[in-house]
């Protein structure tokens, strides 16, 4: 899994790293409700998505032109953080199976690679991509 959200061999190192510790501080909350593979690839796969957002968040460049008025840009800044938040918020409130195709779309990867991941095919991450952005656009609208 690691593999499939990293870009090279020291990033997924950090990243099974990550899924480790997170495995090892989540074991004692495992209340024995599913299995424990499901319960280990729904850690991993949290953290996962975490390595993602960390990864875009790094790599964002500042716009000079933004930067210039420091009212605007602290006014700015604070919409545009709501608007993450919310988005964030949409993402995490669908169902676990939409929640997975969106991310790994969203993190740049193709429809044969989420295929390949989740183990579906592609014509189904295509209908679960659609559903996904369905919900999204009625809970982004509503709000």
């Amino acid at each position: 899994m690691a593999a499939s959200y990293s870009r090279s061999a020291a990033d997924r190192a950090d990243l099974e790293q990550d899924i480790a510790l997170a495995l090892w501080r989540a074991l004692p909350m495992f209340r024995g409700e599913s299995s424990l593979k499901t319960f280990a690839y729904r850690v991993a796969r949290y953290c996962c998505f975490r390595h993602v957002r960390r990864r875009k968040d790094m790599g964002a460049a500042v716009d000079p032109a933004s930067v210039a008025d420091p009212a605007a840009c602290i006014e700015s800044a604070m919409v545009r953080a709501d608007q993450r938040a919310r988005i964030e918020q949409a993402l995490t409130d669908l169902p676990d199976n939409l929640e997975s195709v969106m991310a790994l779309h969203l993190s740049g990867h193709s429809y044969a690679q989420i295929a390949e991941t989740l183990g579906i095919t592609e014509r189904n991450v295509s209908v679960r991509l659609s559903r996904a952005r369905a919900r999204l656009r009625r809970q982004l609208v509503a709000a």
